[in-house]
């Protein structure tokens, strides 16, 4: 089997993680199933050739941040009594995908299959804006209008749609800098503005801040000034219609008065609730898993809960400090500022895959200030991978360079 197909499929089929069955009583899914496919052929294939399992080396910072962030996982599952959701969690949003992200790194071999990579990703998101359409058009959405699809809330569609946003931002700009024939950029187009019309019905604002955000800052970053003051007139002209369609909701409402129901009272209560869960474990943290129970024993302290069902603490750093611990947290950070110094080099070539990548992950660090765009499957898989895709792009532009150079 082709292992670079196989690395576009699997992309591809994220949302296969809701698929879910049990083999020897290890509760797996289909899109596990896709990753340890993945592995055994790379494994056999490396085997074939008489080559080193480990033949390319990461860059140090991702090796050490990596090791921080397991390595503050497992004490914390240790040390918290959460064997069964911890290593299920370790398995499911670390040890796999990151091995399909290092397979990832060790396959790609230049920036077109970089582009096919980043394509897949974006060919599941307008897939997955497509089918949440279809809901939407059915009348298949939540008490409060808002967009859900086949995920279990809104804030989760939103979540895996965001990146595709900005993936369709990048190939509609690569068509017209290619001049790409018309029926490409017209379905770009449109598998665009249908992601936008989805991610739009979520009515996710952190989503929506955070992309629009992002992509101010990337256009300051990367672009010339027209360029970037043509972006900003049109992102800021795209906020204001966006904010203007929501004065008379309830749920801006809400927020406009920071009203007791309201989404962001919320989010502050159980912000002050993984405050008081810190206090006591600010070192190992709770354990991965264990959040909505320590939420819920915290309920006395802040009468009446606004909130019952979180399994995550709304907000990324949070979620990694609670559930990986300070080394957890530390790797992470690391692993951010890492990846962002690299792509705001100037001596780093293809501008515009470079803008693309800190977009992404600047959009990471945005939303994760309201959410937790990583504590799922499909974010996890998508989040690892995107680091793999950046390793490979860091490889490939080094490799470029040092031949220059001979």
């Amino acid at each position: 089997m082709n292992q670079k197909f196989l690395i576009y499929f699997t992309l591809t089929a994220a949302p296969l993680y809701l698929l879910k069955f049990s083999f020897f009583e290890i509760p797996l899914n289909l899109l596990e199933l896709l990753l340890i496919l993945n592995i055994a052929i790379w494994i056999l294939k490396k085997k074939k050739q008489s080559s080193k399992i480990i033949s390319s080396t990461l860059p140090w910072q991702i090796i050490i941040s990596i090791g921080l962030i397991l390595f503050g996982t497992i004490i914390s599952i240790a040390t918290n009594n959460a064997a069964i959701a911890g290593l299920g969690i370790l398995k499911s949003w670390f040890i796999l995908p990151l091995i399909f992200a290092y397979i990832a790194y060790d396959t790609i071999e230049n920036t077109a299959e970089l582009n096919h990579s980043l394509l897949s990703i974006y060919f599941s998101t307008s897939l997955v804006s497509i089918i949440a359409m279809n809901y939407k058009a059915l009348g298949f959405v939540t008490y409060d209008d808002r967009l859900s699809a086949f995920y279990s809330s809104p804030n989760y569609l939103a979540l895996y749609l965001a990146p595709g946003i900005l993936l369709g931002c990048y190939f509609l700009r690569i068509a017209f800098i290619k001049n790409l024939s018309l029926i490409i950029k017209l379905l770009l187009v449109l598998s665009l503005v249908i992601s936008l019309v989805a991610f739009y019905c979520t009515y996710s604002y952190a989503g929506w801040l955070a992309i629009i955000l992002s992509l101010v800052i990337t256009a300051f970053i990367y672009f010339p000034r027209k360029q970037f003051l043509m972006s900003f007139v049109c992102l800021s002209f795209l906020f204001l219609t966006i904010l203007f369609s929501q004065v008379n909701s309830q749920k801006f409402s809400n927020l406009l008065h920071f009203s007791e129901r309201s989404s962001l009272s919320s989010r502050i209560m159980i912000w002050k609730a993984s405050e008081k869960m810190l206090a006591k474990n600010y070192v190992f943290g709770i354990g991965p898993g264990n959040f909505q129970a320590k939420y819920l024993a915290l309920q006395p302290s802040f009468p009446p809960y606004l909130e019952w069902a979180v399994p995550q603490p709304h907000n990324l750093f949070l979620a990694f400090w609670l559930q990986t611990g300070l080394f957890g947290l530390i790797g992470f950070l690391f692993l951010i500022s890492f990846i962002i110094y690299q792509l705001t080099r100037t001596n780093h070539a293809n501008v515009l895959l470079r803008a693309l990548l800190f977009s992404f992950f600047l959009s990471v660090l945005f939303y994760g200030i309201i959410d937790t765009p990583f504590w799922k499957n499909d974010l996890a898989f998508i989040f690892w991978s995107v680091v793999g895709i950046f390793a490979a792009y860091l490889k490939f532009y080094s490799e470029k360079n040092s031949k220059k150079h001979i």
